[in-house]
């Protein structure tokens, strides 16, 4: 019989090569001979900046992992959401690159080294989430069946509501008139993007997802009181904070460079604060999701589902005997 070898120790340091972590701060200020004792906190702060992005991108590996298959099972649903929870500061989803503002008048990716241009490239040829969000939605029941079709029943109401909404601006004595016009128009053009989620696929849409993506985000918002559709929405609500959560960050990062430097040129040439202000304003994930809360009728005016449609999306122990 062969000896097991023997057990070897494992500390806490060596486990977390605290070595390595511990002497990758060189302050350039000591390396010209003129030390600066703030860039050591400059440094630190940034450096657990990317072990954050690289922990966001760990989590978001394994939820593009359950996300990519053809069918997502249910009990995916959890650990993505938890997946998703847990991106609490920052993340990396992929924005499209007419999306993206330029850095220093330049695609952002020109600063970079060869070798994160690679992995950079190689990222965007990859499965993006927003994609696999669009294709799980799009595969979401109870959006169209012979008894009831949201698309129909839930426009009717949200066009009543905002032509309500346009006709009581307009008899607003308190604006003025021009007021009064200006704000009906936004309301009249906001049911007009309404009307476009339901309108045929083959024509422009001014919405980033699919229709029948949107369709079904929305019944899921308006529904997620529903047992069935409560861990949908979760995930949806999860998907929105981070987005909200890394804008935070951003407006944060952009307010601590204005304090420090004014409006003076960041590093690497960018135009600083005034770049940073910038993505804060225009890097949206998933606007989609958020433009939906306009198009959200009070619970006393929604549609009647029918008993059939309201027991699928409950939880059949709980029926009432006999029923």
């Amino acid at each position: 019989m062969s000896k097991s070898s023997p057990q070897v120790a494992l500390h806490y340091a060596d486990y977390l090569k605290l070595a390595a972590l511990l002497a990758a701060q060189e302050p350039e200020s000591v390396r010209h001979g003129r030390p600066a004792h703030d860039e050591m906190l400059f440094i630190i702060v940034h450096q657990t900046y990317e072990l954050w992005f690289k922990q966001i991108l760990h989590e978001l590996d394994r939820i593009q992992v359950d996300f990519g298959g053809e069918v997502v099972e249910d009990e995916y649903l959890g650990r993505i959401v938890h997946g998703l929870e847990r991106i609490n500061e920052i993340l990396k989803l992929g924005l499209a690159r007419g999306m993206r503002s330029q850095y220093a008048g330049k695609p952002f990716e020109d600063t970079l080294t060869e070798a994160d241009r690679s992995r950079i490239a190689t990222a965007e040829r990859g499965p993006k989430l927003i994609d696999q969000l669009d294709r799980w939605l799009s595969r979401t029941p109870f959006v169209h069946r012979p008894d009831y079709d949201f698309s129909r029943e839930y426009r009717k109401a949200v066009k009543q509501m905002l032509e309500d909404d346009a006709a009581r601006v307009r008899a607003n004595a308190a604006m003025s008139p021009e007021q009064r016009e200006a704000e009906a128009k936004r309301i009249e053009a906001s049911l007009e993007e309404f009307q476009a989620i339901f309108a045929p696929a083959s024509g422009p849409s001014p919405w980033q997802m699919s229709r029948s993506a949107v369709q079904a985000a929305l019944f899921i918002i308006v529904y997620r009181d529903r047992p069935v559709l409560q861990l949908p929405f979760r995930l949806l609500a999860a998907l929105m904070n981070v987005d909200e959560l890394l804008t935070l960050w951003r407006y944060r990062h952009a307010l601590m460079v204005q304090r420090m430097i004014g409006v003076k040129i960041g590093t690497g040439g960018s135009a600083g604060h005034d770049y940073l202000r910038d993505t804060a304003a225009k890097h949206r994930i998933f606007s989609d999701l958020f433009r939906l809360s306009t198009y959200l009728i009070p619970r006393s005016r929604l549609p009647k589902l029918p008993r059939e449609l309201e027991d699928a999306m409950g939880y059949r122990y709980a029926a009432r005997p006999g029923a």
